[in-house]
């Protein structure tokens, strides 16, 4: 079941370091920006698909071999992106909060994303 809520877009990504990611967040002048959130309109699900957005036209405007390995997860209440990181390892972003917490315990991964029978996980899409 949890297969077919996984999409894998393309054939071969380039892997991401953390610290590049967070500081494309904490440097994007929407997306840094507080004022920037808007229930339903420009909320968390926006920010992550703005995120992976940005992520693809960097790969595209430095003419990169592949994407960057940066996708987007989506639970009942919360969205979130997911990288895989320069070692190889998945870890999680919290883009829409204040301090854009991350998540690299994949042991630790339903704790942050607040998984619960209400909240359940709905999409990967990388």
């Amino acid at each position: 079941m949890f297969a077919e809520r996984t999409i894998i877009s393309d054939d071969l990504y380039l892997r991401v370091d953390t610290t590049w990611i967070l500081g494309m967040i904490a440097h994007d002048p929407l997306i840094a920006n507080a004022n920037s959130y808007v229930p339903d309109v420009f909320d968390c699900d926006d920010y992550v698909h703005w995120l992976r957005s940005q992520a693809s036209l960097f790969a595209l405007q430095n003419k990169l071999s592949a994407p960057l390995a940066v996708g987007t997860l989506m639970t009942t209440d919360h969205a979130f992106n997911v990288i895989i990181r320069l070692d190889g390892e998945v870890e999680i972003v919290n883009t829409q909060s204040a301090g854009h917490a991350t998540e690299p315990d994949p042991e630790k991964f339903a704790g942050f994303l607040r998984l619960s029978p209400s909240n359940q996980l709905r999409s990967i899409y990388i």
